[in-house]
């Protein structure tokens, strides 16, 4: 399945996205979560979630001589735009198969790659574009290792245009994977104890590629030191980070900081802008998916919130930038078939709902399959992601009158469908009906969630109009409401 949009203009600023992790031993039900925000101008990109067959590879053909026969079917996150080079190609956020294999799309650290480091391994023509490399390689394979051993070889062979992180597991294990130039990066097997949060920068610090839990491309060490730029570990052969990145700053790592702040305060400390903060944590208490939601979400309240400072050149984790979410549940005890959950939220989180796709669904609803067509993105009301990236817009006008309602309002919804879900794939996973069974559910919740999304924008205009007042105007009126909004039940 996928999650596809229709994009354009994808530069650097594209991929200002977040990344979230959450390991089973840390889960309060013994999941293991994956997560990222898109964070894509322009603000009216939509995405949509769509079925697509293992195998199908769009423009990128030549990936299929680099994948195992054992490949999945999978459920991927896209956003699409008619390219002039080689026709239509696809832009994945994220994706979920079969197998049980996801990818959580790639966190873009362009912004710190150290130019000299990438002037010595500069882009080659016949490299992979970084729109949908990685999510098409875990769409296509059987286990997050398989991911791992296809990556690698693809590095090798034809290299990567970006400068990235990505994240490949299976609910047994999970790979966070760091690419420094065309050919060269590292990854390490996340600890299942532990949870990590990080915003657009490489995290990686003292690395031995040695260890039974890392992995890098070959000569890695070998190639900083012979360009001159190798910077060793305390107790290993390098230290990533500062070999390969520049300094840190506020725009990457506060949002690093808050993560630790909000699930492990006593590892917080007091936040400096250059301090690098270790990418994986034990976290002060279990977690679960609605505390991924929620700081994905974040505006920083109490500690840095822009509509609490008055600053406005903060960058939030929930931002307006924000195209879609991501958040992907793993469980160890279902059936790889049934292990994945893809829980997708078709824009900016803090104003739309997550709602839980599986791969063995067969179809999603029309208004969600629906593709975006070319700039310059005119209004559809048929639409799912038209219908809530225009409620974001408008509830985040006013976040303490307009938005507060909103976002509580698919707060209770997604309590709701956190208790439901997982006894509907249990019931799914032991029967032969099952994708009956997960397709029906999911399409009904679906156009529940669309029709919701569309009746609260207009309960919230009427409520914009009703209290359209301007204090000192010489009308007597006041510039506030009497009450926050609320939508209905």
């Amino acid at each position: 399945m996928t999650l596809a949009a229709a994009a354009a203009l994808l530069s650097a600023a594209v991929f200002a996205c977040s990344g979230f992790y959450i390991g089973k031993g840390a889960s309060t039900d013994g999941k293991m979560f994956v997560g990222r925000t898109q964070d894509s101008p322009p603000w009216n990109l939509c995405f949509r979630v769509v079925k697509v067959p293992g195998g199908e590879y769009g423009p990128y053909a030549y990936i299929a001589s680099l994948l195992p026969s054992s490949t999945g079917k999978g459920m991927t996150i896209k956003a699409v735009r008619e390219g002039k080079d080689d026709g239509k190609f696809h832009f994945c956020a994220v994706c979920a198969n079969e197998k049980g294999v996801v990818c959580a799309g790639r966190v873009s650290a362009r912004i710190m790659s150290r130019p000299e480091v990438v002037r010595c391994d500069p882009c080659q023509a016949n490299s992979f574009g970084g729109h949908n490399f990685d999510t098409l390689v875990a769409a296509n394979c059987a286990s997050a290792k398989e991911a791992m051993d296809v990556f690698a070889k693809a590095m090798r062979e034809h290299g990567n245009r970006g400068y990235e992180i990505l994240m490949f597991a299976d609910s047994h294990e999970a790979w966070y994977v760091e690419v420094y130039t065309t050919h060269h990066w590292a990854a390490v097997r996340m600890p299942d104890d532990a949870a990590a949060v990080f915003g657009n920068q490489f995290m990686l610090q003292d690395f031995d590629p040695s260890d039974a839990n890392s992995r890098c491309s070959p000569g890695l060490v070998e190639f900083a030191k012979e360009h001159g730029f190798l910077v060793p570990g305390k107790n290993a052969p390098i230290n990533l980070l500062k070999t390969f990145s520049k300094p840190l700053a506020d725009y990457s790592n506060f949002r690093t900081w808050f993560g630790h702040y909000a699930w492990a305060p006593s590892t917080a400390g007091q936040y400096e802008a250059s301090r690098a903060m270790p990418l994986f944590f034990r976290p002060d208490r279990k977690l679960s998916a609605a505390d991924m939601f929620a700081l994905m979400r974040s505006r920083y309240e109490g500690v840095r919130s822009p509509e609490e400072t008055g600053d406005k050149t903060v960058r939030t984790l929930g931002t307006t930038k924000q195209a879609t979410c991501h958040v992907l549940a793993l469980d160890e005890r279902l059936p790889p078939p049934y292990s994945a959950t893809a829980w997708i939220a078709l824009g900016n989180a803090e104003h739309s709902v997550f709602l839980p796709y599986s791969p063995m669904a067969t179809e999603t609803d029309a208004a969600f399959a629906k593709d975006q067509p070319d700039p310059p993105f005119r209004y559809d009301p048929e639409m799912a992601g038209n219908a809530f990236r225009r409620l974001g817009a408008l509830a985040e006008l006013n976040r303490k009158w307009y938005g507060a309602g909103v976002r509580a309002f698919w707060e209770r919804r997604e309590a709701e469908l956190l208790a439901e879900w997982p006894k509907i794939l249990a019931a799914a996973a032991h029967s032969e009906e099952g994708r009956k069974t997960v397709t029906a559910w999911s399409v009904r919740e679906q156009r529940r969630a669309f029709g919701d999304a569309r009746r609260i924008f207009d309960e919230l205009m009427w409520y914009v109009i009703a209290n359209n007042r301007i204090e000192g105007d010489g009308s007597g009126a006041t510039a506030e409401p009497k009450a926050p909004f609320s939508p209905n039940r």
